[in-house]
């Protein structure tokens, strides 16, 4: 049996300072003035590149504490890391944020009180306004800003009315937190999520999924149990995919010590130094990373979950509460043994009742959405062939209406969220020598097929493209930094297209170009029919990934629908047989496409 391959090590989590100005409760970090210089910054940017760093995520402490901030993100995004700050916001300031924007700083987290909770022991009294403040500048600097938000057990009863303060403040993107064990003697204790919070959170989920206030709404990978009976592409949806520690994450403390994450920080799980160690080495021989990497060191009921692979329990809490790391998740709603029946009996239901908010994805409805990201090796090479070998015509088609609405003599700088294997960038880079292309998506196979295709086919274009993983739900780059954006494909994928669309219009300048194209779903029973008809001469897998595509592909009043619900102005529509496209040109550049 061959050894697994290595996995990509794709965030760090990066403790740039361990001082912070407050002293809130739920804080694991001591408050000390170690700090990671930008020398050794620099040495674990070097070394991470090649293992395939797509984000970094700073944290503290508080990171603002450092005079050079800006010039860490700096040093992280001029690489194409996608780079995201955590803060507390009590020392956010309009010339600190145009600096981090300039940068190019990603997303801001930004911690908000819980109703009822105490966290900001030390500026309760203040804690309001400081966010308000902080939540204005940001924003005003064309920001992307989520707000952190810690669920806990004494302020899940008026969590709603923690919502509603965080849509008050501007802030339409939520990161919602479990608690951990922190340096305060007996906090943990009382504000832990219990079962039966956890349950109520779970409901609490479902609402959320169906309300329009909130672009994104992204859970802590340890509340993934919430997830229970749901299917693959709603754990995708949420961004979440189980215990990331030791499998496509780390973390680096203010001293350089390496951890799996920021919560396992003790003896055993030190993984090595930054100063003296090779990221590279540790990364493929620790066995400790090995032994998180692989679900049958799993213990009790999380061993035994049907879950364990994409799950995993936390960690941390299990070390916590039963001196093993690979012990249960003791407050997982579903090793509670006293309610074993009506957990079995719950999960599919909340698979559902969640599918069903998502946009009617039950079994038996309208559209059933092919997986994001498509990553197996077997679905890239297929859709490389399909691309390759029976699309080439439609690719060119984007291809040249884009080229259409771009000027030929000055530079431009575009946007293609979900670009495949890279194909339609390749002909836009042949076609307009002056611009530049940031393509996104979330699959690695795919974005290491296009990058294959780029050197291959058009290596003079490498410095003009750009290929990084992200979510076009939640874009890491500024408001409007973009001249144009296109999405070609990708909608039939989301069961929640608005937002991606939402993010799209956000990151493009006012008076630059938008381009949505996809499938359009015909045929009704007769969908079979369409398929065979189309794909004359197509191998038996190629026609299955088209049929799977249509019938996640939005008919023609929905993909209206959601572009007028994600405000995205001016468009023109346009219909094909089988493909639906809507497009608004640049201002500067009024050329019909």
């Amino acid at each position: 049996m061959s050894a697994p391959s290595l996995p990509r090590l794709e965030t760090i989590n990066i403790t740039v300072t361990a001082r912070c100005n407050l002293g809130c409760p739920c804080c694991y970090q001591e408050n000390t003035d170690d700090a990671l210089s930008l020398d050794l910054l620099e040495r674990l940017r070097d070394q991470a590149l090649p293992l395939g760093l797509q984000q970094v995520m700073l944290s503290g402490g508080e990171p603002l504490m450092r005079a050079d901030i800006a010039e860490v993100v700096a040093l992280f995004a001029r690489a194409g890391v996608d780079v995201s700050l955590s803060t507390n916001g009590s020392l956010v300031t309009a010339k600190i944020a145009r600096a981090l924007a300039a940068a190019g700083i990603g997303t801001i987290s930004l911690s908000v009180q819980g109703i009822d909770d105490d966290r900001h022991r030390d500026r309760a009294a203040g804690s309001d306004a400081e966010e308000e403040r902080a939540a204005t500048i940001l924003l005003d600097a064309g920001l992307r800003v989520v707000a952190n938000v810690i669920v806990t057990h004494t302020n899940l009863p008026r969590f709603k009315q923690t919502l509603a303060r965080v849509r008050s403040l501007g802030i339409s993107n939520l990161n919602l937190l479990r608690p951990k064990p922190s340096l305060t003697p007996g906090w943990f204790e009382r504000v832990r999520l219990r079962t039966a919070d956890l349950h109520r959170l779970q409901r609490l989920k479902v609402w959320l999924a169906g309300q329009p206030d909130f672009d994104d709404v992204t859970m802590d990978c340890s509340l993934c149990p919430l997830l229970y009976g749901a299917p693959r592409v709603v754990f995708e949806e949420e961004g979440v995919r189980g215990c990331t520690a030791g499998h496509d994450f780390l973390n680096v403390d203010a001293r350089g010590a390496l951890y799996p994450c920021p919560d396992l920080k003790t003896p055993a799980f030190l993984l090595g130094d930054l100063h003296s160690d090779e990221l590279q080495n540790i990364w493929r021989d620790s066995e400790t990373l090995g032994a998180l990497r692989d679900p049958t060191e799993l213990n009790g009921g999380c061993g035994r979950c049907k879950l364990a692979r994409e799950c995993r329990g936390c960690r941390s809490l299990a070390l916590h509460d039963q001196d093993d790391a690979f012990g249960d998740d003791v407050d997982c709603p579903y090793l509670d043994r006293s309610l074993p029946v009506r957990a079995a009996r719950l999960a599919p239901v909340y698979g559902n009742l969640v599918l069903a908010a998502r946009g009617g994805l039950i079994p038996g409805s309208a559209r059933a959405l092919e997986p994001e990201p498509m990553d197996d090796p077997a679905e890239v090479e297929a859709y490389e062939e399909l691309t390759r070998d029976h699309r080439t015509d439609d690719d060119d088609r984007i291809a040249d209406r884009i080229a259409a609405m771009v000027p030929v003599d000055r530079e431009v700088e575009l946007l293609d969220v979900g670009c495949g294997t890279g194909r339609i960038d390749l002909r836009l880079l042949a076609l307009r020598p002056k611009l530049s292309i940031t393509a996104i998506d979330l699959s690695a196979g795919m974005l290491a097929q296009a990058r294959r295709n780029l050197e291959a086919e058009l290596p003079e274009a490498i410095p003009r493209l750009q290929l990084l993983r992200a979510d076009g739900k939640r874009l890491p780059f500024a408001t409007g930094r973009f001249d144009l954006a296109y999405c070609a494909y990708t909608l039939h994928h989301l069961a929640h297209p608005e937002r991606l669309a939402r993010e799209l219009a956000r990151v493009t300048h006012p008076e630059g170009g938008l381009l949505f194209y996809d499938l359009r779903r015909r045929g009704g029973p007769l969908l079979d029919l369409w398929v065979w008809l189309f794909t004359l001469g197509y191998a038996p897998r190629l026609r299955a990934i088209y049929r799977d595509s249509l019938r996640a592909a939005l008919p023609d009043h929905a993909f209206a629908s959601a572009l007028r619900t994600a405000g995205v102005d001016g468009l023109r529509f346009e219909r094909g047989l089988f493909d639906q496209a809507a497009w608004r040109a640049p201002t500067d550049h009024r050329s019909t496409p």
